[in-house]
């Protein structure tokens, strides 16, 4: 039945969007983590610069 399809097309469409949106959260996450080692090895003076670039 149509009705059938269409529900499981649109359980498709939210389990995809779901994975895809934790995917992009983790990518974003170790960018951030990547940003604070940066920080970590760069001098105190500087970590007001990178705090700002991570934070635009």
């Amino acid at each position: 039945s149509y009705a059938g399809l269409i529900s499981l097309f649109g359980m498709w469409i939210r389990v995809g969007a779901i994975l895809t949106e934790t995917t992009v959260l983790k990518l974003r996450e170790n960018q951030r983590m990547k940003a604070l080692k940066n920080m970590w090895k760069v001098g105190s003076n500087d970590v007001r610069c990178e705090v700002r670039k991570w934070i635009m």
